[in-house]
């Protein structure tokens, strides 16, 4: 036995090779599964931080644009309509921001962009004609409209993982 083992050691040798290397090509696939598993996960975990903060960033949006909202009416109450001007064309960004930003498909509020811009088109006519603009009531109706639309989705909204989120 022993000299069947000295002539053929290196066979038994080779044997031992290729089970030690199925055992290690075993081990490599597994980690490469669990690598994968784990590739998903951070990816889905990405996903979620993304989508969370796209919510606050989206809250925090709707909050400053009734704030400026109440600005515009309250510079409109006081004739203030050069100074108005100026919040006109933010106002629209911040609300493409947030229908960009979300998920939100509500006719009002994607509405209200263009409803501002002719708020604005007509206030800055009549400043160029040096009258003042008329329709002073119709545009304050239109911006209380607005911002019952925004307070309504604000009102809606949550921090994710405390219940809804943006909707």
């Amino acid at each position: 036995m022993l000299d069947y083992f000295l002539d053929n050691w290196g066979s038994f040798v080779s044997a031992l090779g290729f089970i030690a290397t199925l055992i290690g090509l075993s081990f490599v696939f597994r980690r490469a599964g669990e690598a994968r598993t784990s590739a998903v996960a951070a990816r889905a975990a990405a996903q979620e931080t993304r989508e969370a903060i796209g919510s606050v960033l989206t809250i925090v949006d709707l909050e400053r644009a009734v704030a400026m909202v109440q600005r515009l009416k309250q510079l409109l109450r006081d004739g203030k309509w050069e100074v108005s001007l100026e919040l006109y064309q933010p106002l629209r960004v911040m609300l493409t921001n947030i229908n960009a930003r979300s998920t939100i498909e509500r006719p009002d509020l994607q509405g209200a962009i263009p409803q501002i811009n002719l708020i604005e088109q007509n206030v800055a006519r009549a400043l160029r004609r040096a009258a003042e603009p008329s329709g002073a009531d119709n545009f304050l109706r239109q911006l209380n409209r607005i911002q019952i639309g925004l307070e309504e989705i604000a009102s809606s909204a949550h921090l994710p993982g405390r219940g809804n989120e943006v909707r």
